[in-house]
């Protein structure tokens, strides 16, 4: 348990960005979320008062995949719900739903994807699919024109979430064949990674994104780290044994082997065991007895082994620090592609030996040790998940340095302390070919040995934390520059910044990673597009990856509430506005929760989703769920964004991609209690006209004409 006493940081909010942060909470704090207007009532006279706007889009055929296992969200657990709406149910006497496959995507037909919250005249809808023609002319006076242009954007790399302690918890109390379902409905039903070809047979959302929590977090059972021995900088006892243990590694094995595996669920296995690790405890079931969630507690204690090392004969080329290229450029790409973040340093590295808000002891110029020692650790843990069999592009520069009030586990540090910790310490230690390029190699650094499936060179985001950071950061790693000149504790910090020349951190630096966690930026107080935006045009050779988000995080609304399609479709539209404004990718937060959003060692309950209830030994599907369906089963990684034009009288938020097969999937969201009716040209200016039921999503796949575009 750490030291409660703990020295408050000297990192520093700048004046402007603190008013954001106070001005938000409280705002936030006042504005209960309308799912209760996402009602059976008040959804029928919304459906009534929008009635006549023009036919609905044509039936779906007989469905080949299964069903949504319906269960009223007010029956499930005694915690919140929402009245009138349902989560889908999977176990192993109930089975689970799967998506039904987009079929041949002809020149004259559109297939439309739809997700919708309940109303009193229809069920909710998980991903229905149905096909509409493609038109010579727009639907007369549509609320919104969508127009996809030829202009081809960033690459993307993926939607996905993250595999925490408490994740894998859930994950082994699942008796074999609810793993099973569980590990097809993330990652079975995506795009084939080799070829970029849709599933041909029901499945799952296609997760291709991944993010790997290395040591704990708060969704831990505590405090611990792959080396609690007290000054062991060599790194002697450095073991990511708790995480076999734990069947983190064990999950993340299953859900590489589904999204590699050939189309359909048979293919991969959830035990998906790696070669060092084939003898495993026997297969674990769920108690029945209780309804307390699973322990958190490590099945193995006191295990420690030296790191893993290994040599190829090949070593893996460095991977460019340009963002992604189009499909026909992009080198190979992973089946899940998986990058690490680590919330705080082993407890002996730090001033008062405590993780908790925690300043890295000596600091970050070059040479200092113990930054020296968890560069190396980090580079360790890399290494050593590779020879696990879960290899990992890349790294953040550390989980949320800003301190915002937090009361778990943080490296807390400034912008500029970043820049020295990048440019000294973490730069060199992922990429040791580059710093001997650049003269910066690490003092007496051993050559590092590249393990079987790892890579020489690993890739590295700055940042990760939240989206009015960008700007600051950006200028304060990459050119040198401080912002909070007006913060007295950042003197020390620009004076060393100024002191060292801007070039050192920038060329380790490969993306920016950001969370979304001051969300009422959407909607209230600034468009959070123009962030991004304003940092692609700013540093276009660093690519732009959201690394978190979640629901259920304020106080007044903590935890899980079941069936919110409010929740979703805030989903939805964040994913929408990130990725028109150049993001590449989107991950969400904990991939499973209990009932109540946790265990969570802190009590920082939040949402996901997918909760798991022990007692009945079933999972249920959340809305949030379908809406990042919505995005990651039919945008795969070598999808480029389009641009996107759109007029009309109502707002009606919207993204363009084109697909490797040359598919164009257009994600529209319809938050409002209003049906809309949507006219969305093709570039070769043949039309879907559609109406998007109140709080709901759509997505539209099209095939363009031969020589619409050029590019697309």
């Amino acid at each position: 348990m750490p030291n409660s006493d703990v020295r408050r940081p000297t990192a520093a909010l700048p004046l402007a960005t603190a008013a954001l942060l106070v001005g938000t909470l409280l705002l936030r704090a006042m504005f209960v979320p309308d799912d209760a207007r996402i009602t059976n009532g008040a959804m029928a006279d919304a459906a009534a008062a929008a009635g006549g706007a023009g036919a609905d889009v044509r039936a779906p055929r007989a469905p080949r995949a299964r069903a949504c296992n319906a269960v009223p969200a007010t029956r499930v657990g005694s915690g919140r719900a929402v009245a009138g709406q349902v989560v889908c149910a999977c176990s192993a006497a109930l089975g689970c739903d799967t998506v039904e496959p987009e079929g041949r995507v002809s020149g004259g037909t559109a297939v439309l994807y739809e997700s919708a919250a309940a109303t009193r005249a229809e069920p909710a809808r998980h991903l229905a699919r149905a096909e509409l023609a493609l038109e010579a002319a727009p639907a007369r006076r549509p609320d919104r024109e969508l127009r996809v242009g030829c202009e081809r954007r960033q690459a993307m790399r993926g939607f996905g979430g993250a595999f925490t302690d408490t994740a894998a918890a859930h994950f082994v109390a699942m008796p074999v064949g609810v793993r099973e379902h569980l590990i097809e409905s993330y990652w079975g039903g995506g795009a084939d990674a080799t070829t970029g070809a849709p599933a041909a047979s029901p499945g799952g959302i296609g997760y291709s994104l991944g993010r790997v929590v290395l040591g704990s977090s708060d969704f831990s059972p505590g405090v611990w780290s792959y080396d609690d021995v007290p000054g062991d900088f060599a790194l002697a006892h450095f073991s990511v044994e708790h995480d076999e243990a734990s069947g983190k590694l064990e999950m993340i094995r299953a859900a590489i082997a589904r999204r590699a595996a050939p189309d359909g669920p048979a293919a991969a296995s959830t035990r998906a065991p790696h070669a060092q690790h084939a003898q495993r405890a026997p297969e674990r079931r769920a108690p029945r007895a209780s309804s307390s969630s699973p322990s958190l507690r490590p099945r193995h204690r006191g295990v420690v082994h030296r790191a893993h090392r290994a040599s190829s004969s090949s070593p893996s080329p460095p991977p460019s620090p340009q963002p992604p290229l189009p499909p026909s450029a992009a080198r190979a790409r992973p089946a899940l592609a998986l990058f690490g973040s680590a919330w705080a340093p082993p407890a002996w590295m730090t001033v008062r030996n405590s993780t908790v808000r925690a300043s890295l002891r000596g600091g970050y110029a070059r040479g200092a040790p113990y930054a020296g020692a968890f560069a190396r650790y980090l580079r360790a843990a890399l290494d050593a998940y590779a020879a696990a069999g879960a290899p990992l592009f890349g790294l953040t520069a550390g989980n949320e340095p800003n301190h915002l009030g937090q009361s778990w586990q943080q490296l807390v540090m400034s912008a500029a302390e970043q820049r020295e910790w990048i440019a000294h310490h973490l730069g060199p230690a992922l990429k040791p070919a580059l710093a001997r390029t650049l003269g910066n190699a690490l003092p007496s650094a051993p050559a590092v040995a590249v393990v079987r499936g790892g890579a020489a060179e690993y890739e590295l985001l700055m940042l990760d934390d939240q989206r009015p950071f960008i700007a600051s950061w950006m200028r304060a790693v990459l050119l040198a520059v401080d912002d909070d000149a007006r913060a007295p504790a950042s003197a020390p910090a620009r004076r060393r910044v100024a002191a060292v020349a801007a070039a050192d951190a920038a060329p380790y630096v490969d993306g920016v990673g950001f969370h979304w966690y001051l969300a009422l930026e959407d909607s209230l107080i600034v468009h959070p597009g123009k962030m991004l935006a304003a940092a692609h045009a700013r540093f276009p050779e660093k690519f732009l990856l959201a690394t978190e988000a979640c629901e259920g995080y304020m106080p007044a609304h903590k935890g899980v509430e079941l069936g919110s399609w409010w929740r979703a479709l805030k989903y939805g539209y964040d994913i929408v506005e990130d990725t028109a404004n150049w993001a590449v990718g989107w991950t969400d937060w904990n991939l499973v929760l209990d009932m109540r959003g946790g265990p969570n060692w802190r009590g920082n309950l939040v949402d996901a989703p997918v909760v798991w209830d022990n007692a009945s030994g079933t999972f249920f599907k959340q809305p949030l769920f379908y809406a990042v369906g919505h995005f990651s089963k039919f945008v795969p990684p070598g999808s480029v964004a389009l641009e996107l034009e759109s007029k009309g009288r109502l707002e009606l938020p919207a993204v363009a991609f084109a697909r490797p097969d040359g598919v164009v999937a257009v994600v529209v969201v319809n938050q409002r209690s209003l049906r809309r009716r949507y006219a969305l040209r093709s570039p070769d200016g043949r039309y879907v006209n559609a109406h998007i039921p109140p709080h709901a999503l759509h997505t539209v796949l099209f095939r363009p004409l031969d020589g619409a575009c050029a590019s697309v």
